[in-house]
């Protein structure tokens, strides 16, 4: 290279990588489903057999007293159930699942809860269900005045086992009052969420969930 010549600069070739795009395959785990426990037989049909591009079944679980707003009497009572795909599928051998569906839990004091003074502050108690499980407790209040759509919401949470919950003033306190309210309720809500173990699934988990409610004057 002559004196005060600059070599030339070569950039290196780059490598074109291409990512594959993702794509999904149809999971075929079987045609049916069986959920089998004290008096149910209750199959669940695969809605898009034979294709199983999308395996979509479910029931509605309903444990409360007296049945559903229809009259029914509860899909499931507290127990001990299994769940089965039947023959199989393509992509999944047959298999049998053990699930647990819990007692529902009873609020003990919906009569003390009609009218509540928000400066003290409101205790909730219960009984029964799944002592590890989780119940949700909220206060809802909306109310209009003119044009104007205005309303407060309030949410706890507290293990099933401890049996009451006491919600402090300075929560209750948030809530406004309205002369007319649209919604003004208290409600207690139970959920449990557990693992199912089945044989060639990653993960698997269920949940069983219970939702009770009170009227409700915030003064």
């Amino acid at each position: 290279m002559p004196p005060g010549k600059v070599p030339p600069v070569v950039a290196p070739a780059e490598e074109e990588r291409v990512t594959p795009a993702a794509s999904s395959e149809p999971f075929d785990v079987g045609a049916i489903f069986t959920i089998r426990g004290p008096g149910v037989n209750q199959i669940l049909v695969n809605d898009s057999a034979p294709a199983a591009a999308h395996y979509n079944a479910f029931a509605t679980i309903n444990t409360a007293p007296g049945g559903g707003v229809s009259g029914d009497p509860p899909f499931l009572v507290p127990g001990s159930y299994t769940l089965d795909n039947g023959g199989g599928g393509a992509n999944l051998s047959p298999f049998i699942a053990a699930l647990h569906n819990p007692a529902p839990v009873r609020w003990e004091n919906t009569t003390e809860l009609a009218y509540v003074d928000r400066s003290s502050g409101l205790t909730i108690r219960w009984s029964g269900g799944e002592p590890d499980g989780v119940v949700n407790i909220s206060g809802t209040l909306q109310a209009v005045q003119d044009t104007v759509t205005y309303g407060g919401t309030f949410i706890c949470a507290a293990r099933t086992g401890a049996g009451k919950f006491f919600v402090p003033p300075f929560i209750t306190r948030q809530i406004p009052t309205g002369a007319s309210p649209t919604q003004s309720r208290l409600k207690l809500g139970a959920i449990i969420e557990a693992v199912a173990f089945i044989p060639g699934i990653d993960f698997t988990y269920y949940s069983s969930s219970q939702a009770l409610f009170q009227p409700v004057v915030f003064q």
